[in-house]
């Protein structure tokens, strides 16, 4: 079975011989695509829909994998014991949805070694909570697929130090090891984030509100952050000092 693009770059982050739970597993095409390879010995999936959970029972009886892969009915990580998975991977919700998930299901997320996320929106806002909760990022991968843009993050409780060119606002936005290694997407999704500001800045323009003037300000800074980011990218320097 072939993955896109995207389930393949978080498939590469799951470390080999773990147990993951995918948890809002659509189609159950992760937890398949693993264990068939025998890269997991075994697999978790779960969704809180029932047509979906049903589709994901199907292909992996279809597949043959029912006595390795555990098909589950339920809200997040409701569906897990502690300790019953080595890590969680949650991907293509928004980022409030999925931290209210981790929050929801803290014992079970603080048993785990790993975690790896995909957030739709609200990147900065998972990061900052993650942090918060003690967890470090290990690594990142920003890919595009039919016109949009993915950053996915595997994080675990090993401390692991990135340089830090900014400020951690701007850091939160792109991610430490994107930013480490200048990814090469990382200037396209910057003139996206430039294009979406410049818009929202228009929008403001038509109101003059204290409120909506001090948030047209802090718009005005995060574009000029950007610029500054974009200069470094484009030029040789390995920080922005």
């Amino acid at each position: 079975m072939e993955l896109s693009r995207r389930l393949e770059a978080i498939a590469r982050m799951v470390p080999a011989g773990s147990v993951p739970a995918d948890i809002g597993t659509d189609h159950a095409y992760l937890p398949i695509a693993l264990v068939a390879a025998d890269h997991c010995p075994r697999a978790i999936a779960g969704d809180v829909h029932r047509g979906p959970y049903q589709l994901a029972m199907e292909r992996v009886i279809k597949a043959g994998l029912q006595d390795r892969i555990s098909v589950r009915l339920g809200d997040g990580l409701t569906i897990l014991r502690p300790g019953e998975a080595d890590g969680i991977i949650i991907a293509g919700m928004g980022g409030q949805t999925m931290i209210q998930i981790l929050t929801a299901g803290a014992m079970v997320r603080e048993a785990c070694s790993y975690l790896i996320l995909q957030p739709m929106t609200d990147i900065p806002l998972v990061r900052e909570q993650l942090a918060a909760w003690g967890w470090f990022v290990l690594d990142e991968e920003l890919l595009q697929e039919e016109g949009k843009f993915y950053q996915i993050i595997k994080y675990g409780r090993q401390e692991k130090h990135w340089p830090q060119p900014f400020s951690s606002r701007i850091t939160r936005v792109f991610g430490p090891a994107l930013l480490a290694r200048k990814h090469p997407l990382l200037l396209p999704y910057l003139e996206k984030l430039k294009n979406e500001t410049r818009k929202v800045l228009t929008a403001l323009g038509q109101t003059h509100s204290p409120k909506v003037l001090a948030r047209s300000r802090e718009m005005e800074k995060f574009l000029e952050q950007l610029g500054e980011v974009e200069a470094w990218l484009k030029s040789g320097k390995s920080s922005a000092g």
